[in-house]
């Protein structure tokens, strides 16, 4: 195991990686744009699985991992293609995520969008959740950008998670959300235009599909 700039973390063979012998993956800035860490390998543990207020973590490059619940009080900011696996997030208030250029972000657990904080998703970028997603702040979409809230199991097993609107969303630009979740409920506003689409698909038709996909 490595250590840059009081980061750590291990490439994809378990070896210490560094930002000298390998690809940079992402670069964490303080409110003054200084770099206080940067590092090349795979998995990474933020000091505190945290992301302060000032401090920007700028992912730059594909397969970064942060194997954390990550708590956001800057900004996240993703471009390039990257992609962005985390188990899950709490975007604090006056906290930012930032994706566009394909990027994506993947969370396997619950996601927190607190009053204050925004999410903003262009030129294809995506977000997958397979947990629950709770939404009291801002979310827009532009782009063809794009967010799926995916059930996770098979069979019976379903783990039963939400999708929940208390914020505002907005998406345009052929821009749209898919939901599968347990249950969807909006007390916020939500504003299409045109072009954008939400579908909320039924457990019936989503089995119906992978019924017909194997035969």
């Amino acid at each position: 195991e490595s250590t840059v700039e009081g980061l750590t973390g291990e490439d994809e063979d378990g070896n210490g990686g560094s930002p000298q012998r390998r690809e940079l993956l992402a670069t964490l800035f303080d409110e003054t744009d200084t770099v206080i860490g940067e590092w090349s390998a795979r998995n990474i543990t933020l000091p505190g699985d945290k992301i302060q207020a000032g401090q920007t973590l700028r992912v730059t490059s594909s397969q970064h991992a942060l194997d954390a619940d990550v708590t956001n009080y800057g900004d996240i900011v993703l471009n390039g293609s990257s992609s962005l696996d985390i188990n899950g997030l709490s975007n604090e208030a006056g906290a930012s995520v930032a994706a566009g250029d394909l990027a994506k972000l993947t969370s396997s657990g619950d996601v927190y969008n607190r009053a204050g904080a925004s999410v903003g998703l262009g030129d294809g970028a995506r977000i997958e959740n397979k947990f629950t997603w709770r939404n009291y702040g801002n979310i827009d979409l532009s782009g063809r950008a794009s967010i799926t809230n995916e059930r996770v199991g098979s069979g019976d097993k379903w783990i039963a998670h939400k999708w929940i609107n208390k914020g505002n969303m907005t998406l345009r630009d052929d821009a749209s959300f898919l939901n599968s979740a347990e249950q969807m409920k909006n007390d916020g506003d939500m504003t299409l235009y045109e072009g954008a689409r939400i579908e909320n698909r039924s457990e019936e038709r989503r089995v119906g599909k992978e019924c017909r996909s194997r035969w």
